[in-house]
């Protein structure tokens, strides 16, 4: 049965062979990467790939979306080497990927600076010499670091996840076997012995194998009452637009005591300074990729501590929303108690970084059935 035979046949109330072997829903970056790996993992599966909008065009579209090489946990940690692994097999690949590189530089508290030296997963890193801080000064928006630790330098690489995700499901619309279906929502899914069954909001209904979930905040409705998903709640990620042109060579300040960062986009002539909202438990009908007084308030915050005169600068901004797991580290699990049905995400507000190791540890608890 090829793939755009995509409805189940009934005969005698007996089910036949399901019309997919996986189907992935979300096309956001988890979603992407698990297409992906699926394609070069299991070449000869008939899948289905859809999301409720366009592809990248959800929380994926607003994210600041940069590789950095630390992470808090050895857990985090073994995931980003997993995950920057497979970004090199992708760039084998598919050639040249969408991003650029950048040097970054991790600011944080002198009595923090040793351990956290010890998050980084390429190389432990030194601190800055007098020499860098004045370079840091001339290139930054004339910020105060004066009593901070500065780490570094390391390699960052940033990109914007809608480019992967146009750049993967152009490689998975090259194969017969993909099926790639763009505003249509899941409405719910039924497992019986044979397959699962998946009805949709305007669509008939169709029958799979396998099922991977990486709806990214919107999961949190969907499974809320799963005792997988216990802990895990959804958050919005904000970050506003420092009106000031870098230059080609500025450098990413990653900011660890208000767990920010300052990416300078040279391109659109201003920085994008990233922090945590404090917006907990957001419907996801409520999404809007704008921030609000109180996430603006914790900007002016931010600015104020490092000096200079980037409040005065701000203009604007952005946020997205993600699901946060009790530790930060992203999951892959089984839902229901349903071998044949997982979840990937819950990634913190780091799905770039985090989303090709993710999405193979996904496609792990799947592979063997």
């Amino acid at each position: 049965m090829g793939p755009r035979t995509w409805r189940s046949s009934h005969f005698g109330g007996k089910v036949t062979e399901p019309a997919f072997d996986l189907t992935i829903v979300g096309g956001g970056i988890v979603g992407s990467m698990l297409a992906w790996r699926t394609l070069r993992r299991q070449p000869r599966w008939r899948v289905l790939w859809l999301d409720q909008s366009l592809l990248g065009l959800g929380a994926s579209a607003y994210a600041g979306a940069l590789l950095t090489p630390f992470g808090r946990a050895p857990s985090h940690r073994d995931l980003l080497a997993l995950s920057f692994s497979l970004i090199s097999d992708l760039e084998r690949e598919a050639g040249p990927l969408p991003l650029r590189d950048l040097t970054g530089w991790y600011v944080v508290s002198p009595d923090l600076a040793e351990e956290r030296r010890r998050w980084f997963i390429d190389g432990i890193p030194g601190l800055a010499s007098a020499a860098h801080r004045d370079h840091i000064y001339e290139l930054t928006p004339n910020m105060t670091l004066d009593h901070r630790a500065i780490l570094g330098p390391f390699p960052v690489r940033q990109g914007r996840p809608s480019d992967f995700i146009s750049l993967i499901a152009a490689l998975c619309r090259n194969s017969p076997h993909f099926s790639i279906w763009e505003g249509v929502r899941l409405k719910t899914w039924q497992p019986d012995t044979h397959s699962i069954r998946l009805a949709f909001s305007e669509e008939p209904f169709v029958h799979t194998r396998r099922l991977a979930l990486a709806t990214g905040p919107w999961a949190g409705r969907q499974l809320a009452h799963d005792s997988a998903f216990s802990g895990v709640r959804v958050k919005r990620v904000a970050a506003c637009h420092i009106e000031a042109a870098p230059t080609k060579d500025a450098p990413v300040l990653y900011l660890a005591d208000h767990d920010s960062f300052l990416l300078p986009m040279p391109n659109e002539r201003r920085w994008l300074l990233g922090f945590p909202s404090e917006a907990w438990d957001v419907p996801p009908e409520e999404f809007a990729p704008r921030m609000d007084s109180r996430d603006m308030a914790v900007a002016h915050s931010i600015a104020e501590t490092y000096g200079g005169n980037i409040k005065e600068q701000i203009r604007g901004g952005r946020s997205f929303y993600d699901c946060y797991g009790e530790d930060r580290l992203p999951m892959a699990c089984h839902i229901g108690g349903d071998p044949r049905i997982v979840f990937a995400g819950a990634c913190a507000g780091s799905g770039f970084r985090f989303s090709p190791g993710l999405a193979e540890s996904a496609l792990n608890l799947l592979g063997s059935l």
